[in-house]
């Protein structure tokens, strides 16, 4: 068995080869090891979304906004998970999120 960074990297790889659903085979085993881990579950959205299962993607992208709302990426892929399935509203408002989220962080580090 490998380490929960392990499932990821591998899965990560997996995903930018379209090897889509050995992606999501790869990070469901990560989130055997850590159901919460927010890099895993943003990575399993975007999997699903790849895949054209974006239920699937909303949920994945919840779950890892639920552990970290400050997750610029996982604002992002839920506001292209929604753009697909048509709500505009929703996508504005995950888009809105992650460019404002994107912004604080900008400036934080250029007061560091």
């Amino acid at each position: 068995m490998g380490s929960l960074d392990d499932y990821i990297s591998q899965a990560t790889d997996l995903l930018n080869k379209d090897d889509i659903e050995a992606a999501i085979q790869m990070y469901q085993e990560a989130l055997k090891l850590d159901p919460d881990d927010p890099i895993a579950l943003t990575g399993l959205g975007a999997a699903f979304d790849e895949a054209g299962e974006l239920e699937s993607a909303v949920d994945c992208y919840k779950k890892a906004l639920k552990v970290d709302s400050d997750d610029v990426i996982a604002h992002s892929g839920l506001g292209v998970a929604y753009e697909k399935q048509g709500n505009t509203d929703l996508t504005l408002r995950e888009f809105r999120s992650a460019f404002l989220l994107d912004e604080e962080t900008a400036d934080r580090k250029s007061v560091v």
